[in-house]
């Protein structure tokens, strides 16, 4: 997803994701995201 930065304060940035995604309903990765990637990557082979 693209997603745009909104306000930093100490340490912290605010991220705005697009109106379309429901945040109730919608997992997103924030830690560990590369491995993931990886490994979805490595299962298409």
């Amino acid at each position: 997803i693209e997603v745009q930065l909104g306000v930093s304060e100490d340490g912290f940035t605010e991220v705005v994701l697009p109106e379309n995604i429901h945040t109730n309903s919608t997992q997103v990765v924030i830690k560990g995201a590369y491995v993931i990637l990886s490994k979805m990557n490595n299962s298409e082979e």
